[in-house]
């Protein structure tokens, strides 16, 4: 991934419930996103299908043909996809930024080494 996939906050909410559902269908995106809105504030069929279609394009999602439509999943898991955004985001900084870059990215994660929250620390072996 070279481009840090910029995420509209339908879009994430989008790709949160495909991760949570492995593959899914457009109805089952809908249905799982209206449950949690009021009634005045219902998205619409083509609102989902459209941020699959985004998705898909954006490579983020892939689509397999099932009857007259298609099933969506994750190219990668969440985990996955988080560290190749971080991954993205420290090149395009190197490249501005040099070493200076991958400096700062030192000191970040020696300051969350340090942490005195022993999760924290045995998260980051």
């Amino acid at each position: 991934m070279t481009n840090i996939p910029m995420l509209g906050p339908l879009e994430q909410e989008v790709l949160n419930t495909v991760w949570q559902k492995d593959c899914v269908r457009v109805n089952c995106v809908l249905a799982e996103l209206n449950a949690h809105r009021s009634k005045n504030n219902q998205l619409a069929y083509t609102t989902i299908m459209t941020i699959l279609t985004r998705l898909v394009e954006k490579g983020i999602l892939k689509r397999k043909k099932q009857g007259r439509g298609f099933l969506y999943e994750a190219v990668n898991k969440k985990q996955c996809f988080i560290a190749n955004v971080f991954k993205s985001l420290l090149d395009q900084f190197a490249k501005v930024y040099g070493k200076e870059a991958e400096d700062a990215f030192l000191f970040v994660a020696k300051e969350l080494t340090q942490k005195k929250d022993p999760a924290v620390r045995e998260r980051l072996g």
